[in-house]
């Protein structure tokens, strides 16, 4: 039996209207009427990023250190490869990180699985769609710097099928991590009350300063990482799901490693099919020890992707407008 004092929670009506994408619809009539200021102080613009900071760095960082300290330490005691260790302390980090977002949004926010994102009515073609996207974009990326500033393919036959499919796995909850972390919960949550290029700047942004922690950082890296921060948001409105992101998300990161054989946001892995060599002595055209994300011709390539959707969501609205 309710509480007869307790306050009605009501689902506050939408004010803004003019909705493009159906996630951000969801997130706005998940919400309801509250007089706690904690609450209402969450749904605030900064609200919104001091939350995202904390999650991530006491899960992501925090705990993720000290899992690297143990897992590390257990590995050379145990002769296991290190960075198999390494991908597994990356792997456990963002499950916690990835389960304390999910609980946020689902309890503190009351937010549906659809309204994060996470929409099933075209779920499998979108998850299929971003595979080969991840894959095919960087192809073309380091296809492109190899071509511009010198190098070579090879084989280096260093990936077993155990570590593939234990890869592709610790490649897949990371992305997806970080998808949530980015897209689900600021993205969306940004966009409930401003508009949706804001909330696109801040989840770049976002992504390119969590990245400076990673080895060999540079400016480049930082704003290659901000400008896919915003096409996997754009991607979110024209597709109206996050399953797209997380997919394509996975395999440009494990495309990287263990398909091409380059350090993946400057950490190196420890298997992969093909070795890939840049020739050239000029950090912005080979990425330097960071990798391909931090060349200038990622940059170019992440620009023109960008202009492509832009183009895309106008004319997605366009139609929508006179339907």
């Amino acid at each position: 039996m309710s509480n007869s004092t307790e306050p009605q929670r009501k689902p506050i009506k939408d004010r803004l209207g003019g909705e493009k994408s159906l996630p951000i619809r969801l997130v706005r009539e998940s919400l309801w009427e509250t007089d706690n200021p904690f609450i209402k102080l969450c749904r605030t613009y900064p609200g919104q990023i001091v939350i995202a900071v904390i999650t991530y760095y006491l899960f992501k960082q925090v705990l993720g250190a000290w899992l690297m300290n143990v897992l590390i330490s257990w590995a050379l005691n145990s002769n296991i490869v290190p960075e198999k260790a390494l991908l597994a302390t990356v792997t456990y980090s963002d499950i916690i990180m990835l389960a304390a977002f999910l609980l946020f949004m689902k309890f503190a926010e009351r937010r549906s699985f659809a309204a994060m994102g996470f929409i099933s009515r075209k779920a499998l073609r979108n998850i299929l769609f971003g595979l080969l996207a991840g894959v095919c974009t960087f192809a073309v990326a380091v296809g492109l710097t190899v071509l511009i500033s010198g190098g070579h393919f090879g084989w280096a036959g260093t990936m077993t099928p155990g570590f593939f499919v234990y890869a592709f796995l610790g490649i897949m909850v990371s992305a997806s991590a970080e998808e949530v972390n980015g897209r689900s919960y600021i993205f969306l949550s940004v966009s409930r009350n401003f508009p949706e290029w804001l909330a696109a700047l801040t989840s770049g942004l976002f992504f390119g300063a969590i990245h400076l922690t990673n080895s060999g950082w540079t400016v480049t890296s930082t704003i290659n990482s901000a400008l896919v921060g915003i096409i996997f948001c754009f991607t979110v409105l024209l597709v109206e799901d996050v399953w797209l992101a997380c997919a394509a998300h996975t395999t440009w990161n494990f495309s990287q490693g263990f398909i091409f054989g380059l350090p993946v946001s400057g950490n190196d892995v420890g298997g992969s099919f093909f070795s890939t060599t840049i020739t050239t002595e000029n950090e912005l055209l080979s990425g330097g020890t960071y990798g391909i994300e931090s060349n200038i011709v990622t940059t170019c390539l992440f620009v023109i992707i960008i202009a492509v959707l832009i183009f895309l969501l106008k004319k997605k609205t366009a139609k929508r407008t006179t339907a």
